[in-house]
């Protein structure tokens, strides 16, 4: 079994939209049995679940027995200093200055926790000059290696129909090509 937590101490940064396409990632191109556990008291990746089309198990606490699915993929609440659980940690930021300093302090507290630790600045929209100016910034430091997932429509689009992009529903929309292979590269590098 793997586990990851999708975790930042902010709030709108894209954790559950990442855990949501990330189980269908996992769930339809690789076959796997998967859980999401939200423990957001916004529970977003419930009320989708909750819409009957996911295809894999959302619950809202920790389950009091060990789970029996292959992954699982832990959505956090905003605000909480708690430590996660677990060896990988997937840290989403936004692509403004402010974001991305909060962000260093939570890698920096996680990798010396011995976390492995998934950077992703999500939500870049490279026509915004500030997104440009920080994507620049950060590859400057070759020792980020952090993974960029693109503000692209589609990703809302797909949840508000109670899907991911994966789903073979939503097809022939523009940006779902991008969009899976973004998520399939994220995906790729989280668990090898």
């Amino acid at each position: 079994m793997n586990i990851l937590a999708i975790w930042n101490q902010k709030g709108g940064v894209g954790k559950t939209t990442l855990t949501l396409q990330l189980a269908g990632y996992f769930s339809i191109e690789e076959k796997k049995s998967i859980l999401v556990i939200d423990l957001d008291p916004q529970p977003s990746c419930y009320e989708i679940f909750k819409m009957g089309k996911l295809g894999f198990d959302v619950v809202t606490k920790m389950p009091k027995e060990k789970p029996t699915q292959d992954i699982i993929l832990i959505d956090h609440p905003p605000g909480t200093q708690e430590l996660p659980q677990t060896t990988r940690v997937l840290v989403p930021f936004q692509p403004s200055i402010l974001s991305y300093k909060a962000a260093q302090r939570s890698f920096a507290f996680l990798e010396r926790s011995k976390k492995k630790v998934i950077k992703v600045l999500s939500g870049v929209d490279l026509r915004k000059r500030e997104h440009q100016a920080v994507k620049q910034q950060l590859n400057k430091n070759t020792q980020n290696n952090i993974i960029t997932i693109s503000n692209r429509s589609i990703y809302e689009r797909s949840l508000g129909q109670g899907l991911t992009v994966f789903h073979s529903e939503i097809k022939g929309l523009y940006g779902i090509s991008q969009a899976k292979n973004e998520i399939g590269f994220l995906a790729n590098q989280i668990f090898k």
